[in-house]
C-alpha cells in the first residue's frame, strides 16, 4: 500500500497515477480482509502451522526515489505483484483451512489482475 501511495505522488502520468491510486486502495482492502481472516480463524491457524514458505523468496525491492523514471517504478511494481501472486498461490496450496485457502486464492487472482493492469501501462507509455 505504501509503495503505491509513494508511486502515486511521483510525476509519472495520469494513467499511471490512477492505476497506482487504485492499487493502493485495493491493498488497503486486502489488508483488512487478511486481518479479518486472521481474527476469525486464529484458533484453527495456531493448530495448523504452515511450513515451506521462506520470507526471502517473496521480498520485493520497494525503494522509490524521486528521480526514478517511469520504467523503473513500473518494473518494481510488476515485481511486487508477481512475488505477491506467487506467495499467495503457494500459501493457498499449503494451508489446510479451506476458508483461509480461498482468501489466499482470491488474493493471488487479484495480483494476476494487477499484473495485467500494470502491463497495459507499459504498453501505453
Amino acid at each position: 500500500m505504501e509503495f503505491y501511495q509513494t508511486a502515486g505522488r511521483m510525476e509519472l502520468g495520469d494513467k499511471a497515477l490512477a492505476t497506482f491510486a487504485r492499487l493502493s486502495q485495493q491493498s488497503s482492502r486486502n489488508r483488512a480482509m487478511l486481518e479479518r481472516t486472521r481474527r476469525e480463524n486464529v484458533a484453527e491457524m495456531i493448530l495448523e502451522p504452515i511450513t515451506g514458505l521462506q520470507r526471502e523468496d517473496y521480498l520485493a525491492d520497494l525503494a522509490l526515489r524521486a528521480d526514478m523514471h517511469f520504467a523503473e517504478v513500473l518494473a518494481r511494481a510488476l515485481d511486487l505483484e508477481e512475488k505477491g501472486r506467487v506467495f499467495y498461490t503457494a500459501a493457498a496450496e499449503k494451508v489446510s483451512l479451506p476458508e483461509v485457502s480461498r482468501v489466499f486464492k482470491r488474493l493471488a487472482s487479484g495480483r494476476a489482475d494487477n499484473l495485467s493492469a500494470l502491463a497495459s501501462l507499459s504498453q501505453s507509455s
